[in-house]
């Protein structure tokens, strides 16, 4: 359960970073870094992007039974995703000040309007490496796992879960609410132990679970774990890593 709650609320923070312009800031510094592979990392929302990330961690694709095939023309699309995100953000690192900021708008803006195409695309592509059977629906369960209630964005999932727009707009307040409580109790952070910090989490995760099933039916709570389907583990820090697949000659067979 202590797990189950840091991964909602880690979801929920991320959602109200978005919604305050954190998605941003992010892409600020990824800018300042150089541009590198954090540019890519777009798809932590729960999008392709997102599914993409999962799919280049060994122990996933051992549970979706890749062949080896299959395996190098996912680190293919990956290095292809991530040369088109670094592209969007060339030379941000040489700028300062102002014109950087208004560079990183305009890039920003550019990236958002444009982020449909580049779903769309990278869908039609996973899925044509995807094709064993139940590979990936499995994909999309282990996302719905990792994501916790940030899987509630997905207007997929929406749809699925039947979210009336009432329900929306009190995830909308719930958002705001988290943000502002994750603002007070970290404003000091740097003043804080390890230990109260993943004190204060377990509490702030302990109340999102507690507000998020207190706006779904119970109907949509049991379509919302049919939906994770059997809980999955692994190293969720592999995410976050500069490679989270397996090598190309770490695969189980050469032929499909």
């Amino acid at each position: 359960m202590m797990q189950r709650n840091r991964v909602l609320l880690l979801a929920w923070v991320a959602m109200a970073g978005v919604m305050m312009g954190g998605l941003a800031e992010a892409q600020q510094d990824s800018g300042r870094r150089g541009g590198g592979r954090r540019a890519g990392m777009m798809g932590r929302g729960g999008g392709t992007g997102f599914l993409l990330r999962l799919l280049r961690i060994e122990k996933i694709q051992k549970e979706l039974g890749l062949l080896d095939v299959q395996v190098e023309e996912v680190e293919a699309l990956a290095e292809e995703s991530g040369r088109e995100a670094r592209e969007f953000f060339a030379g941000v690192q040489d700028l300062e000040g102002e014109e950087r900021r208004a560079r990183m708008r305009e890039i920003m803006e550019k990236f958002r309007e444009s982020a449909p195409e580049r779903e769309k695309k990278l869908s039609k592509q996973l899925e044509e490496i995807l094709v064993e059977e139940g590979q990936m629906k499995r994909l999309k369960q282990i996302s719905m796992q990792v994501q916790g209630a940030r899987a509630l964005q997905n207007p997929e999932v929406l749809k699925s879960l039947n979210i009336t727009d009432a329900q929306k707009k009190q995830f909308q307040t719930l958002r705001e609410e988290i943000g502002a409580q994750m603002r007070e109790r970290f404003q000091n952070s740097r003043d804080m132990s390890p230990e109260d910090r993943r004190a204060a989490m377990e509490e702030i995760g302990k109340d999102v679970e507690k507000k998020v099933n207190d706006v779904l039916t119970e109907v949509q709570k049991t379509k919302l774990e049919e939906l994770r389907g059997e809980e999955f583990e692994f190293d969720r820090s592999q995410l976050w890593q500069r490679r989270g697949g397996r090598g190309r000659d770490q695969g189980r067979n050469r032929d499909r």
